[in-house]
């Protein structure tokens, strides 16, 4: 799913509506389970216009540690969490990570569901 999300980057997926970009296939499943996880759908809100470190993520989001930190190391190996810079603080080097959706519009009719994305510039 991970070489999805990045293929898709590399050629803005499979019909493009303006800026925005219908996902299908395995990239289409992976985007309604994340998206029907309340704490990751709060994370990925949280840096879809600013980076934030995990210690801010967690304070934004108002989740545990435990959870967050298993949450965001699963958005990370999909690929919908990334590195966007970084801070040094205390001497040591502090990642800053951004969702790489800015907008998903699910839209449900009777017999269908698709999924459009609007992914961040990088």
């Amino acid at each position: 799913m991970i070489s999805d999300l990045k293929s898709i980057n590399k050629k803005r997926g499979h019909k493009k509506d303006h800026s925005w970009t219908r996902v299908e296939g395995p990239l289409f499943t992976l985007i309604l389970e994340t998206f029907l996880d309340p704490v990751k759908k709060k994370i990925l809100d949280a840096t879809s216009k600013k980076s934030l470190t995990i210690p801010q993520i967690l304070d934004a989001c108002k989740i545990s540690h435990t959870g967050g930190y298993r949450k965001i190391s699963s958005l990370i190996q999909d690929n919908l969490l990334v590195v966007d810079g970084n801070i040094i603080r205390n001497c040591k080097n502090i990642k800053k990570f951004k969702s790489r959706l800015e907008d998903v519009r699910i839209n449900m009719d009777k017999n269908t569901t698709s999924v459009k994305v609007k992914f961040t510039k990088r």
